[in-house]
C-alpha cells in the first residue's frame, strides 16, 4: 500500500465530507446531476461506524467513515443518521431529496507505481441503479466510472454487512502524479429505496509485491489415493519460507505444510502428496511465499478433481493367469486382493508386483473377485477361472 485514508477525524456526527482532510489533502464535492432542494449529503463521522468485514453496520463506535445521509434538518433524520438516506416521495409537501453528487479525494501521486488497485470496505443498498453508488477515477484530465460495486448483504435491522472490494485502476494511473478517486451517489424522489445508502472505510491504493523469488512451475495431478502437487522455484535469496495451502471453495485456505530455505539455490524443486482428500471433491491449491523481510505473495491457484475410483480398463482370465490392466497414472502402490466366493483371500499384493499386467498367482477353477484399492476408492471385478 502506498496511499491510505481511514477517515478517522474524531467526529461523532454531522461533519461534512466537503473539505475533510485526513492528512492527504482536502476532499471536495462535484454536483453531477439534478439536485432537489433537500438533497442527501456526504459526511465523515462515526455516526456510521467502520466495522470489521463480515459484521453488521452500527452507530458510533469511534471509527469514522465516509457516508451519505439525509440533509441536516431533515424531518426523518435531522442530524447525520449514518448511512441512512431520504428516498423522497413527499416533494412539495415536506422534503425534495433528489441527489446526484460525487465526493472526490485530493490528488494522489502515483509516480513510480504500476498495476495499481483501489481497495476499500463498504456497505451499500438503495434501489438497483436508481438509488445507487458508483466508483470514479480521475486521470488528471477527465473523470470516468470504473466500478458499480455490488449491493452488500443486509439482515441487520436496516443495516448492511461490511464487505471488502478491490478494483484495478486503469493503466493511465501508472506513474501518474495527478490521480483522484471519487464516490458518486444518485437517488431519485420516488420514495422507494432501502437503507443503508453507502458508507466507505479503509481506502487504500496498492501495487503487486514483487519478490526476488520466481515460481517457475506449479502444477497438480489427481492420483488414486492422493493429489500430487509439485513446484519449481528459482531464487537468489539466502532465506525464504514457502507454505502450501488448500481450499475446497478457492476462498478459504488452510495450511498443509511449510518449509524454510536457508541456502541460496538457482532451482528448488519439491512436491507434496495430499492424502487427506475426499472422493468426488474439487480441491484448490496455492503457494504462499514469504521473503527474508516478511513480504508475502501468493501463487496462482490450481484446481484438482479428486478421482472417484481407480479405473480398471480390463480384468480377465486368459487361460493361465488373471490380467489386470489399469491406467498408467494409477498409483503403483495400490493393494490388489483376489478373493474366492467364500471371501477367503487367495492373493494379496501391490500393483508393483505385477509383470506384464499378470497377477503372480495360480488359481483353481471357480469364481473369484479382484479388489483393487482401499476404503472408498476400492474397485471390485468378478472373474471366472476355467
Amino acid at each position: 500500500m502506498f496511499w491510505t485514508e481511514n477517515f478517522n477525524n474524531g467526529c461523532i456526527a454531522a461533519c461534512s465530507a466537503i473539505g475533510y482532510n485526513g492528512g492527504n489533502g482536502a476532499w471536495a464535492q462535484t454536483i453531477t446531476g439534478a439536485q432537489g432542494a433537500d438533497a442527501n449529503a456526504w459526511f465523515v463521522s462515526c455516526a456510521e461506524n467502520g466495522n470489521a468485514v463480515g459484521t453488521c453496520g452500527s452507530g458510533c463506535g469511534a471509527n469514522a467513515t465516509l457516508h451519505l445521509s439525509a440533509k441536516i434538518g431533515n424531518f426523518i433524520c435531522p442530524n447525520d443518521c449514518g448511512a441512512a438516506y431520504d428516498a423522497g416521495g413527499l416533494c412539495g409537501l415536506l422534503s425534495c431529496p433528489q441527489t446526484n453528487k460525487r465526493i472526490e479525494s485530493p490528488f494522489i501521486n502515483c509516480s513510480g507505481q504500476t498495476g495499481i488497485s483501489l481497495n476499500f470496505t463498504y456497505i451499500e443498498n438503495g434501489q438497483g441503479a436508481t438509488d445507487n453508488a458508483t466508483v470514479w477515477y480521475f486521470d488528471g484530465t477527465s473523470w470516468a466510472q470504473i466500478s458499480d460495486p455490488a449491493k452488500t448483504a443486509t439482515g441487520c435491522g436496516g443495516q448492511g454487512i461490511w464487505t471488502s472490494t478491490s478494483i484495478p485502476l486503469p493503466a493511465s494511473a501508472n506513474n501518474n502524479p495527478n490521480v483522484k478517486i471519487g464516490f458518486r451517489w444518485v437517488n431519485n424522489d420516488d420514495g422507494v429505496g432501502t437503507d443503508p445508502s453507502i458508507a466507505i472505510d479503509n481506502v487504500t491504493l496498492s501495487v503487486p509485491v514483487i519478490l526476488p523469488i520466481d515460481l517457475v512451475k506449479f502444477e497438480g495431478e489427481a492420483l488414486s489415493l492422493s493429489n500430487k502437487i509439485s513446484w519449481t522455484l528459482q531464487s537468489d535469496e539466502a532465506y525464504f519460507e514457502l507454505e502450501l495451502e488448500r481450499s475446497e471453495d478457492a476462498l478459504n485456505f488452510t495450511s498443509l505444510m511449510k518449509i524454510k530455505s536457508q541456502h541460496k539455490s538457482n532451482s528448488l524443486k519439491d512436491h507434496f502428496d495430499d492424502k487427506e482428500i475426499k472422493r468426488f471433491t474439487e480441491y484448490y491449491y496455492r503457494l504462499k511465499i514469504t521473503d527474508a523481510i516478511g513480504i508475502t505473495k501468493h501463487s496462482p491457484i490450481i484446481r484438482i478433481q479428486a478421482e472417484e475410483k481407480p479405473q480398471i480398463t480390463r480384468c480377465y482370465f486368459d487361460g493361465e493367469s488373471i490380467n489386470v490392466e489399469v491406467p498408467t497414472k494409477t498409483e503403483p502402490e495400490l493393494m490388489v486382493r483376489v478373493l474366492d466366493v467364500a471371501g477367503k483371500v487367495a492373493y494379496e499384493g501391490r500393483l508393483t508386483e505385477m509383470k506384464n499386467n499378470k497377477l503372480p498367482v495360480l488359481l483353481e477353477k471357480g469364481i473369484y473377485f479382484v479388489k483393487i484399492g482401499e476404503g472408498v476408492l476400492e474397485k471390485l471385478e468378478k472373474i471366472i477361472v476355467w
